[in-house]
């Protein structure tokens, strides 16, 4: 299983788009779009998720290779996670998409996608970087590519 880290806007999902191979792409920004129209329904998180990780659960115990496409930027949240793949004793992956803070900032400013300034600048602050005990592998995807 592979997990996607990094803030909205980094390139998670076009490094995933990339990157899939045979994978299957778990992603709540789908789950919500496909429901409700839109990347963020806060009343139904706790639906969404919970969707998530058992669609996730499901390919896991199927032996499928899965890639969590999510911000996942606490390793209390990455944790939740990758512990659906340690259940099933599937290998875990992250891939921490790096990107500067402004790229993020240009990249959801306007579109389908925009997200608010002040959510990205508070993730920012929240987040923590994987460290190589989270997983078996940690990789860091330095992103410096141009704003769009």
């Amino acid at each position: 299983m592979t997990l996607m880290v990094g803030l909205p806007g980094s390139g998670k999902s076009s490094w995933v788009v990339e990157n899939t191979g045979d994978a299957v792409i778990v992603c709540p920004d789908d789950v919500r779009s496909h429901i409700f129209g839109h990347t963020f329904h806060g009343e139904a998180e706790g639906f969404v998720w919970a969707f998530c990780k058992a669609m996730t659960r499901m390919l896991l115990a199927q032996r499928k290779n899965v890639i969590f496409d999510c911000t996942a930027i606490t390793r209390t949240h990455r944790n939740d996670i990758l512990s659906l793949a340690m259940q099933e004793d599937a290998a875990t992956r992250i891939i921490w998409i790096d990107t500067p803070l402004k790229m993020c900032l240009y990249r959801r400013r306007d579109g389908e996608k925009k997200i608010p300034e002040s959510v990205i600048l508070r993730m920012h602050e929240r987040f923590e970087k994987p460290v190589k005990s989270e997983a078996v592998e940690v990789i860091r995807v330095k992103n410096k590519r141009s704003k769009t």
